[in-house]
């Protein structure tokens, strides 16, 4: 009996505690890039005491629910009415780092991972050396680096006299808040009265680079030269590991013509390499397609699709053969629109190669009739 009446009376208390506290967070809309700049609470005691509590603070990763760190603040005298909790007052703050797949410290002064996260406080009530949560806020934060990646060559608006010119920029701010930074790198061709953000996220890449681990990047010799009669834009995606922090301006340039400046003419003998990434691999077929496959299986040979994509949904395209051979090693093979016809001018495609494991292997084309 004793018990069920002291029972009764500690929830009686919790319910009381939890009736007479609120909080309030007051984290900045924008610029959340230190630890310390969580600890900014109002706590309302509506009781008519004042209460020993902690603020314990909860981080977690939005995207997938990953636990990231926790913080606990010293023991804080709530008074009767409004108290203000900030960075001062919490410290010293006990942090427990939760996944170390987070580039975090324990110092007090310390950085944010970029990401959106949910931050969830709880007010733990101390008594006779028991806590009891008494109150709970939780907030939705996006925390972005202080500065994006930079770019730095070409220059925007400035004429370069390479055809195969070396990228450069400069890393997102401050390095140390990353985790296994990365870069994707996208060079388009800007069409005539189109703007640069418009090319880069509707064009054809002319090129595209991925994963990059140092920031700079020479165009590869393996691509046609830039054109001297065409404008180019790129734009670079910083990551850290697989989640993008942070994109550059969009830069532009064009090529000048001087002296030692070879004419640039397309390429007769480029093949595009077919790749297992739908979007990685992008080619250009002026009445015939030319593109390279690595047969690593020794099959003889493969099942071909193509697929007309310029619009919504995928239109399958009828060829005269479903089939091409094969010998072992890299095979540069060329397919004739003009005789099998059914292509459209400007239209985009979808060559799709399928092979004895059931691999599936990508190439995106642009068709362009010849005169």
């Amino acid at each position: 009996m004793k018990k069920s009446i002291l029972c009764c009376l500690v929830l009686a208390g919790c319910v009381f505690a939890q009736a007479q506290v609120l909080i309030k967070t007051q984290l900045p809309p924008v610029g959340l890039v230190l630890k310390s700049q969580l600890w900014n609470l109002s706590i309302v005691n509506t009781g008519s005491q004042s209460l020993t509590v902690q603020v314990e603070m909860l981080v977690t990763n939005t995207s997938n629910n990953q636990k990231v760190f926790t913080g606990t603040t010293k023991m804080l005298t709530m008074t009767r009415g409004l108290n203000r909790v900030t960075p001062t007052s919490a410290s010293p703050v006990t942090y427990n780092i939760l996944s170390p797949d987070y580039n975090i410290n324990v110092n007090q002064e310390g950085f944010l991972p970029v990401g959106i996260y949910t931050v969830c406080y709880n007010i733990l009530y101390v008594r006779n050396d028991a806590a009891e949560r008494i109150a709970e806020e939780c907030e939705t934060v996006e925390i972005e680096p202080v500065r994006p990646p930079m770019l730095v060559f070409p220059s925007d608006n400035e004429k370069v006299d390479q055809t195969r010119p070396l990228f450069n920029w400069l890393p997102p701010a401050p390095v140390s808040l990353f985790n296994k930074l990365l870069y994707d790198l996208v060079l388009v061709e800007v069409m005539p009265t189109q703007s640069l953000t418009d090319a880069v996220q509707k064009n054809i890449p002319v090129y595209k680079a991925q994963n990059l681990f140092i920031a700079n990047l020479q165009y590869p010799l393996s691509l046609p030269e830039l054109s001297i009669k065409k404008t180019y834009a790129w734009q670079v995606t910083a990551k850290s590991g697989n989640s993008p922090i942070g994109k550059s301006e969009v830069w532009a340039f064009t090529l000048k013509q001087n002296d030692n400046f070879l004419s640039t003419k397309e390429d007769a003998g480029f093949y595009s390499k077919m790749k297992m990434d739908p979007e990685a691999s992008y080619g250009m077929a002026k009445g015939t397609l030319k593109y390279s496959y690595v047969n690593e299986l020794n099959d003889k040979e493969v099942a071909i699709r193509i697929f007309d994509i310029t619009k919504a949904g995928q239109k399958e395209l009828l060829l005269e053969g479903s089939t091409v051979p094969l010998q072992f090693g890299e095979n540069f093979k060329e397919m004739d629109f003009t005789e099998q016809g059914g292509l459209a001018d400007k239209h985009l495609y979808l060559l799709e190669l399928v092979n004895s494991q059931n691999e599936h292997w990508y190439l995106r084309f642009e068709y362009r009739r010849t005169n």
